[in-house]
């Protein structure tokens, strides 16, 4: 289908800032791996079906998000991923590449829609990092 192929060119770009917090045990270790400002991205797609069994757990059942009509009523050429869903993967990031850190907190800015079946890049900067014993 040539609306897909348009779509998978179609990049969503989305900044991530993290506040990431981490034990003594760890501090060694991550002051060399994580520093601040520092950048990390990747690519994703979602098809239909991710979108539909994310619906089915959230019951999150706007239809804009799997339904073509409702998506092209709205003004959009395919259904729009959930936000949420979009926004459930920064985590994986912080917990697979700083085994041991805490995710603390997000702030997300979506700058254009993001498509099921659309291309996604996701990058996160590093704006904090501080020792458990210091936030409390």
């Amino acid at each position: 289908r040539l609306w897909i192929k348009k779509y998978n060119a179609l990049c969503e770009k989305m900044i991530l800032r993290v506040g990431l917090q981490h034990s003594k045990d760890l501090a060694a270790v991550l002051a060399r791996a994580l520093h601040i400002g520092q950048s990390v991205s990747d690519v994703r797609t979602f098809s239909a079906t991710d979108v539909k069994a994310f619906v089915q757990l959230t019951g999150d059942s706007n239809p804009i998000h799997t339904e073509e009509l409702s998506a092209q009523k709205a003004g959009f050429c395919a259904p729009l991923l959930p936000g949420i869903l979009v926004a459930s993967l920064f985590p994986a990031i912080i917990g697979s590449k700083f085994p041991g850190t805490v995710y603390a907190s997000q702030t997300l800015s979506f700058r254009n829609p993001a498509l099921v079946r659309g291309l996604l890049q996701r990058c996160w900067v590093a704006s904090a990092s501080y020792l458990a014993s210091e936030a409390r």
